[in-house]
């Protein structure tokens, strides 16, 4: 034996002859150690792993097929394509489309914000794992290529390193260092960009819905109010007829008035908001009658569903357009419609001083003083007022020595110069008495239009805008005069020798901005005309209020459902609810880019290196071959079992004479079924 193990050391001591060495040398060696005793112990230590290996390369020549360098570049570039395709797949998603997902997930993600993490978190952890994984063994086949010719042992270790996931330092090689560094925080943010791309965000569903409502300009309503003798013709109220028509005729007077205070409260930017029919409005109705769902439940999420119950034979109903639509009591919703609606444009200005027929004017004296049987006493005032181009009209009032009102006169179909506009009218109006001093005489000219607004419906109604305007015509002229007559009994029916409950309200919403005994005619005039475009937009809710009643007492339909499509109009709206999905949020594509950009940097570069790497060897015939796995510490023992990898490396001198290491190259050899790590020294 120790004439063998001399004959090792005397190889291993010449790097030449150890770096020319063949198979015929090493089974020369074996052969060497044959005389030796079968029996004795160093035979059996020595033969015992010749035939381990003899066992470990037949095993290696049987391995599976996916142990083999071809079927592991194919491995790598369809995992990797997998792993791109998902993060591309969600990128379109979010960029190209709107997709939400399943409700029932959607909710529980809602409801469990932590459950959702989790699973998102792991989805891409696992993603972040398979292209690292592929991305290793790119790196390890572009090793086992590239090491078939000499490659310097820097490198070798670089890519080492790399198919670690470790990064490797040294001041002589930047390039090398910056390499391994970016690598490693593109392979650290994997999971990142993956919970970026995966993770959904809260997102808008918009389905389209359609109903039917009352038209208020519709030709035969029309010709109903404007002719007695056609309005006769419909049947004559029910006892159950008038019992329905009483419930809005109860509310006729108030709720114009309440509906004016808040528009004006609205107006000078506080809140201002009163309920109809199980509906909270915010400031005015713009004369559209609030519209619910046919499916009531899907109204289960808002608080007050049994108002919304109990009035909903008397609302427009709609339908929702997709029939897969359900509810959701999570998500929170709304809904838009556009519908017909009334309003008026309100202009008010000061009368003239210089009074003449052909301009609005207002005048009054005091006829006589009036003491009653209790010993009180109120003074009898007579005023005038003028319409342009029209006969002087006058009017009387009582009014208590310490009392306030306001006198009031209409002008029909008239606008401020005189001139003749169908359902226009002219409103003069003056306040007396220590409370309504400051409403100076003045004129309101009011301009109405037929519409169509949006409506916003939240927890409150809102009108956001008006779409468009239809001015009233002579066939609708009476209708508009009808709808004005609830501003004219508004302003007689609350008013006694004391007060007036119109100039009460004005009084209070003026005294909140400024003081009464001050005069500021554009504050006066801005709250003047928001609170009569509360109580004529109210005015024409309450008529599109079923039942739909004409010549005061004749019955066209108690439901809206019951009348035909002469009296009615669709409209169109959209409901809106949250749910969670992939689209394109507020960051746009640049936070999709941040969380694609590295994925397909590794993803593509590991794809690249393969097929490059199964170029290569397979043009060297070893395509078919176990690749070399630096990972591996017995692949690595293995490969390093030549002594001159030993005896190069030791050339490393304290005083730094030999060889320096960077000087080394490596080089793989495929020996006997198992591949070979052998130093080839740069000759200077």
């Amino acid at each position: 034996m120790g004439k063998v193990y001399a004959s090792i050391a005397q190889r291993a001591e010449s790097p030449k002859n150890s770096s020319d060495c063949t198979r015929n040398e090493v089974e020369n060696v074996v052969l060497e150690v044959s005389p030796v005793s079968p029996t004795s112990p160093e035979e059996k230590s020595f033969t015992s792993p010749k035939r381990n290996f003899s066992t470990l390369t037949k095993n290696s020549q049987k391995a599976k097929w996916f142990l083999k360098v071809s079927c592991w570049t194919w491995i790598v570039i369809a995992g990797q394509l997998v792993v791109l395709s998902v993060a591309i797949a969600f990128f379109i998603m979010i960029q190209g489309t709107r997709t939400p997902m399943t409700q029932q997930a959607a909710e529980w993600a809602r409801d469990s914000p932590r459950g959702m993490a989790f699973v998102v978190t792991g989805i891409s952890t696992a993603l972040s794992a398979l292209a690292t994984f592929f991305f290793s063994k790119s790196l390890i086949l572009f090793l086992t290529a590239h090491s078939n010719r000499p490659t310097p042992l820097f490198n070798f270790l670089t890519m080492t390193h790399l198919s670690r996931g470790t990064p490797i330092f040294s001041t002589n090689h930047l390039f090398w260092t910056t390499v391994s560094l970016l690598a490693l925080v593109l392979l650290n943010s994997l999971t990142a960009c993956f919970t970026t791309l995966i993770t959904p965000t809260p997102l808008i569903i918009n389905v389209p819905i359609r109903g039917k409502e009352f038209n208020l300009n519709s030709d035969i309503f029309l010709k109903a109010t404007g002719n007695r003798t056609f309005a006769s013709t419909f049947p004559l109220m029910t006892p159950a007829d008038m019992a329905a028509n009483n419930k809005v005729a109860a509310v006729v007077k108030p709720l114009p008035l309440s509906s004016a205070y808040a528009t004006a409260s609205r107006h000078l930017g506080y809140p201002g908001v009163f309920s109809y029919l199980g509906s909270t409005l915010s400031s005015s109705t713009g004369g559209i009658l609030p519209a619910i769902p046919i499916e009531l439940k899907a109204l289960e999420s808002t608080p007050s569903v049994s108002s919304f119950a109990n009035f909903s034979s008397i609302k427009p109903r709609f339908a929702i357009g997709d029939s897969g639509f359900k509810p959701s009591r999570v998500f929170p919703f709304n809904y838009t419609t556009v519908q017909q609606g009334y309003t008026s444009d309100i202009e008010c200005k000061l009368l003239s001083e210089n009074q003449s027929s052909s301009l609005p004017g207002l005048t009054s004296h005091l006829v006589s003083n009036i003491t009653f049987p209790d010993n009180t006493t109120s003074s009898f005032y007579q005023f005038f007022y003028q319409c342009p181009n029209r006969p002087l009209r006058n009017l009387t009032r009582l009014l208590r020595p310490r009392g306030s009102m306001i006198a009031s006169g209409t002008c029909p179909n008239q606008d401020f110069d005189g001139n003749e506009v169908p359902g226009s009218q002219l409103l003069i109006m003056a306040g007396y008495g220590p409370m309504y001093s400051f409403i100076a005489p003045r004129v309101c000219q009011f301009t109405p239009y037929f519409t169509w607004s949006e409506v916003v419906y939240t927890r409150t109604v809102n009108v956001t805008r008006v779409l468009s305007r239809t001015p009233v015509t002579r066939a609708s002229q009476r209708l508009a005069q009808y709808i004005f007559d609830g501003v004219i009994d508004a302003m007689d029916e609350y008013v006694v020798d004391k007060r007036d409950k119109i100039g009460d309200d004005l009084s209070s919403l003026y005294g909140i901005v400024s003081d009464v005994n001050v005069q500021n005619n554009d504050l006066l005039n801005g709250i003047l005309s928001n609170y009569f475009i509360g109580m004529v937009e109210t005015r024409a809710t309450l008529i599109k209020t079923p039942p739909v009643v004409i010549g005061g007492r004749h019955v066209v339909a108690t439901d809206l459902e019951k009348l035909s499509n002469e009296w009615v109009d669709s409209f169109n709206g959209t409901w809106s609810y949250e749910t969670l999905g992939w689209h394109k949020a507020n960051d746009g594509v640049r936070g999709s880019i941040l969380g694609l950009l590295p994925v397909m940097i590794i993803t593509l570069t590991s794809i690249f290196l393969s097929l490059h790497s199964w170029l290569v060897l397979k043009r060297s015939q070893q395509h078919k071959e176990e690749p070399f796995d630096p990972n591996n510490l017995v692949t690595l023992l293995r490969a390093g079992r030549d002594g001159s990898v030993v005896n190069t490396l030791g050339l490393e001198e304290p005083n730094g004479v030999g060889s320096p290491v960077s000087d080394i190259s490596i080089q793989l050899h495929r020996n006997n079924a198992l591949w070979e790590l052998r130093p080839v020294v740069k000759q200077s």
